[in-house]
């Protein structure tokens, strides 16, 4: 896996000032002056990191200058690395050692 570029990187720390800030989430619009990329480079980013998982898509708002609401996006929560019955498996060989 290639480790994050700096424009990913940038906009996934932008996206999450906007998040705590604002808790709908923000337009690209919101996010891109933050991370200091440009409008058209932070809209296709941010769908390529909504594609990958890292943020989701919270709603839509008007944004001024467009006919089309922009969607709003959010940090995706944080996803479980154990799953339950790996968890399971885990607590039972535990038991078994005592």
């Amino acid at each position: 896996m290639r480790p994050r570029g700096e424009v990913r990187l940038a906009l996934g720390e932008a996206a999450w000032k906007v998040a705590r800030e604002h808790t709908e989430g923000g337009t690209y619009r919101d996010i891109a002056p933050r991370a200091c990329v440009g409008f058209a480079v932070a809209k296709r980013t941010l769908k390529d990191m909504v594609r990958a998982g890292e943020l989701v898509i919270t709603g839509t708002a008007r944004v001024p200058g467009s006919a089309r609401p922009a969607n709003r996006y959010a940090p995706a929560p944080p996803q479980a690395s154990v799953t339950p019955p790996e968890l399971n498996t885990v607590m039972r060989s535990w038991a078994a050692v005592r």
